[in-house]
């Protein structure tokens, strides 16, 4: 049996010699781009069909051709890359792997074949038919036909087998591609399905916090509109003085301060308008006791900017002095540390004086 003159055993021992070649070039030259042994193909034994299935299409095909040597090398690179996108497309659509890319060189085409591979196709189409395969051809005409039937006869076994284990080997495999690819779009799904569950639960965590904070506001302005109905018509029967220093404390507070230390600072002044606490005496420190409590506020007698939570730019008038080890305090204004300091020590034990800063 003969394919354009030429017998099938001939054929497919062809097949098997070019195959084998194709594997050795491919398996060098990975192997010297990568530093390291890289056995190439996709079946286990040491051949790469795709190169002599086209060796074959370069025989059959192209040895008309050998007379005009531009059409040869056109019709070479034309087919030759036709069959190598060919073979690409079925490897990736039946078994889900990649077995080469071009991707990274320019002109390609859906990383199955690129410019430069297309032009060596030619190129390698050229030394098969002039120079390579002439040589081989003569030496299997010197093969008997026996030796010849017996040799294709036991490379077609073993070529079955091990494509029969490769492709029980890529059906696995491709299994777990697809059962892998499957499960990242389950999670994926699942993935979505999270963020729009915690996207809507953040939403209306948002929305009972926002009405949470508006409730406060108007409690606040009810009790604000209560203290100011019941002792806005109160006379008081002492003189106060409200000094400069107090009132730039105040509106710092109010603007640099929490809600929780403006609320503290408030209600420690709405306590002493209750009945005998006009000071901190005893009956205000169990109300302050009481709102603590209450409210887990801190309310004491005396608050520092530091506790309040912000900065102190009031100036310096004073400073008391330890006479004894050079302690020097800071004081914004009299008191009772500053007007009589002969009735207290240091911590050291110290006599203390004061210094007054001259104003700048």
């Amino acid at each position: 049996m003969t394919i354009l003159g030429y017998a099938v055993t001939d054929l497919f021992l062809y097949f098997i010699f070019y195959s084998f070649l194709g594997w050795v070039m491919e398996t060098c030259y990975c192997s010297i781009c990568e530093r390291r042994l890289v056995p190439r193909g996709f079946l286990y034994g040491p051949i790469c069909p795709i190169y002599g299935a086209g060796v074959l299409l370069m025989i059959l095909f192209f040895t008309p051709l050998k007379q005009n040597l531009l059409l040869f090398y056109v019709v070479a690179v034309v087919v030759m890359s036709s069959w190598e996108y060919f073979v690409a497309w079925l490897l990736e659509t039946t078994t889900h792997v990649k077995y080469w890319d071009y991707s990274h060189f320019r002109f390609n085409l859906k990383g199955r074949i690129c410019l430069w591979v297309a032009l060596v196709w030619g190129v390698l189409s050229y030394l098969v038919i002039f120079y390579i395969h002439p040589p081989v051809e003569e030496l299997f005409t010197r093969i008997p036909p026996v030796l010849k039937y017996a040799l294709g006869g036991s490379l077609l076994v073993v070529l079955i087998v091990d494509a029969v284990l490769t492709i029980r080997h890529l059906a696995l495999v491709s299994r777990l591609v697809v059962g892998v690819t499957t499960l990242g779009k389950e999670l994926q799904v699942q993935l979505s399905l999270g963020k729009a569950e915690l996207s809507d639960m953040l939403e209306d965590k948002s929305a009972a916090l926002r009405q949470r904070y508006s409730a406060e506001i108007a409690q606040l302005e009810r009790y604000s509109r209560r203290f100011r109905s019941r002792y806005s018509k109160l006379s008081v029967n002492r003189r106060y003085t409200v000094r400069h220093e107090d009132i730039l404390a105040a509106a710092q507070l109010a603007r640099e301060g929490t809600e929780r230390a403006v609320m503290q600072v408030l209600c420690h002044e709405v306590l002493h308008t209750c009945y005998g606490c006009s000071n901190h005496g005893p009956r205000w420190r169990g109300y302050a006791q009481r709102m603590n409590a209450a409210y887990g506020y801190q309310i004491q007698r005396t608050d520092n900017y530091d506790a309040l939570g912000i900065q102190d730019h009031r100036p310096v008038r004073y400073y008391v002095v330890c006479q004894r080890c050079g302690r020097r305090i800071p004081r914004m204004k009299r008191s009772p540390l500053v007007d009589h300091p002969g009735r207290y020590r240091c911590a050291c034990g110290g006599v203390l004086r004061v210094e007054p800063v001259p104003p700048i």
